[in-house]
């Protein structure tokens, strides 16, 4: 059975193991390239290896309690920390499911997520007002992106699997990929400020953000977690008076609805407003929102109605 399981976990795109239960403890009977790309061992060492060798010491204890868990449900979620070859600790959730049947030795399967990043925009998240976050590949690939702001151009589906070559000017394609080799090179998180292309032919954006690498048991890079904690109109000539609307709202972090709720304007007028379907809103209307907005009236509507 290990030897069919060897090949099956080798088509999945997760890092996988079969574990067997043995006389002097858990080993590993099979992994997959991932496992081995994520960890830094080689197979060879992997393979026989007791699975207890890898987790950080203070995670044993909860794994013994979550054991009984295990053998009662046959399937089994929980956030460890593993050690790499690197000696480098590592934020993973395993999943473990009980294969065997009754009367054979116990054998599991488990497969690993690595959460590394999104453990790092979590925390950023709790101490900065972050606009957007996300994920980019070491193809420089957006893999995940979350705004926590109502929409300015694109909705947050249209930025994943694009390269983040393409949201930037050609200029400065160069500079990006320098600073993207600074952050490799130097193992750690940097701020930087990039202009954005005119998101659907409306608006350039410059943004400020915070880049923060991971690295597989190898020291390959496998992605850059990033948040957008400020951003603004590059632009500064005249703009739709709706996407001034939209940018202001988003540096505030705050919604159409929580703006409707705040001024007691509608959310369908708020939302005709932010889509330029009301050009000139009536003065109170005007003077409601840009109060809530800490704004002058003029930095959003040059005129507007009476």
């Amino acid at each position: 059975m290990t030897s069919n399981l060897h090949h099956v976990i080798q088509c999945f795109q997760r890092p996988m193991a079969i574990i067997r239960s043995g006389d002097n403890g858990p080993v590993i009977e099979a992994v997959n390239d991932k496992l081995i790309g994520l960890l830094g061992y080689t197979e060879k060492e992997l393979l026989n290896m007791n699975p207890l060798q890898l987790i950080d010491k203070k995670f044993m204890g909860v794994l013994h309690v979550k054991q009984a868990r295990l053998m009662k449900d046959k399937h089994l979620r929980s956030e460890v920390i593993l050690i790499n070859k690197l000696k480098q600790p590592m934020n993973l959730l395993l999943e473990i499911d009980l294969l065997s049947c009754t009367g054979e030795p116990d054998t599991y399967a488990v497969s690993i997520d690595d959460i590394r990043p999104l453990k790092w925009i979590h925390a950023q998240i709790n101490q900065n007002n972050v606009r957007a976050a996300g994920i980019i590949n070491a193809d420089l690939i957006i893999d995940m992106y979350n705004s926590y702001y109502d929409p300015i151009a694109e909705d947050d589906a249209y930025f994943e699997d694009l390269s983040i070559l393409q949201l930037v000017p050609a200029e400065i394609h160069g500079h990006l990929q320098e600073k993207m080799e600074e952050i490799k090179r130097l193992k750690q998180s940097m701020d930087m400020t990039v202009k954005t292309i005119p998101l659907s032919n409306m608006v350039e954006l410059e943004v400020t953000l915070r880049s923060c690498p991971f690295f597989d048991g190898w020291g390959r890079l496998i992605n850059c977690a990033f948040i957008i904690f400020d951003l603004k109109q590059s632009n500064e000539t005249a703009t739709e008076p709706a996407i001034k609307l939209k940018i202001i709202m988003a540096q505030r972090s705050i919604s159409a609805q929580t703006l409707a709720e705040a001024t007691g304007i509608s959310l369908q007028t708020i939302s005709k407003l932010r889509n330029g379907k009301i050009k000139r809103p009536q003065r109170l209307t005007a003077e409601l929102i840009a109060s809530e907005l800490g704004v002058q009236v003029t930095d959003i509507w040059e005129k507007n109605g009476k």
